[in-house]
C-alpha cells in the first residue's frame, strides 16, 4: 500500500536512526519542484531539498515508518514552493547530514536507427554528507550513494551501504518488525564479530 520511494526511504530513516542511536531524525528530501501540472515538462533545475523530520520509538513497526514517511513526502510536497531553510535554521545553505533523492530516467528514444538516452543525472540543491539517489529505469532500481569526501571515507560509506542493504532485506521480508530489532549486520560480519573474535 506504499510506494516503493517511501520504503526505501524509510528503511534509509531507519538506518540513520540505528546508527545514530537516535529517536529523532531529520533526513532531507529531495522534490522535484513541478508540483503543477503546468511544470512537468519544464526545463532547468526546480529541485528543492526540504527536511523529513522522523521522531521514532524503537518499537515502531518498519510498516508504519513507511506509511509516516509517505505522509510526511506528500505533506512537504504541498509545500516546497514556499519553503526556506530560514523557517527552520538560521543559515540560507544548510549542510545536511542524510539526504533522500529519487530520479526516475526515461526510456530511451530510438531515431533513424539511433538510439538516445540519459546514461546518468546529477543533481546537487543542497550541501549534504552522505546522499542515498535512487534511481528508476523502467522496472530496474538501482541505488547510488553519493557523499562528501571531506567528511567521510570511501571505506566508511560501503560499510553504511551495507548495513543499509542488510536492514532493507530483512525489513522488506518482514515488514512488522520494530525498527530497533531489524539486523544492520549481514550474517557473515555477525558470525565474525560474537564468534570468530
Amino acid at each position: 500500500g506504499c510506494s516503493i520511494n517511501a520504503l526505501l526511504l524509510a528503511a534509509w530513516i531507519a538506518c540513520a536512526s540505528r546508527l545514530s542511536a537516535s529517536s529523532d531524525v531529520v533526513v532531507g528530501c529531495e522534490l522535484d519542484g513541478r508540483r503543477h501540472t503546468e511544470l512537468a515538462s519544464a526545463l532547468g533545475p526546480l529541485a528543492r531539498t526540504l527536511p523529513i523530520h522522523s521522531a521514532l520509538s524503537p518499537e515502531i513497526r518498519f510498516s508504519e515508518l513507511t506509511t509516516a514517511a509517505q505522509r510526511s513526502v506528500s505533506e512537504a510536497t504541498n509545500w516546497q514552493e514556499s519553503f526556506t531553510w530560514t523557517q527552520v535554521t538560521d543559515t540560507h545553505d544548510p549542510v545536511l547530514p542524510l539526504v533522500f533523492s529519487s530520479t526516475e530516467m526515461i526510456e530511451e528514444v530510438d531515431v533513424d536507427g539511433l538510439r538516445f538516452g540519459l546514461e546518468q543525472i546529477w543533481v546537487v540543491s543542497e550541501s549534504y554528507e552522505l546522499k542515498l539517489n535512487v534511481v528508476r529505469r523502467g522496472d530496474e532500481w538501482k541505488l547510488e550513494f553519493h557523499y562528501d569526501r571531506s567528511r567521510l571515507s570511501q571505506a566508511a560509506v560501503e560499510r553504511i551501504a551495507g548495513y543499509y542493504q542488510t536492514l532493507l532485506a530483512a525489513a522488506v521480508a518482514s515488514p512488522e518488525t520494530a525498527i530497533a530489532r531489524l539486523p544492520l549486520l549481514a550474517e557473515k560480519e555477525r558470525q565474525q564479530i560474537l564468534v570468530d573474535w
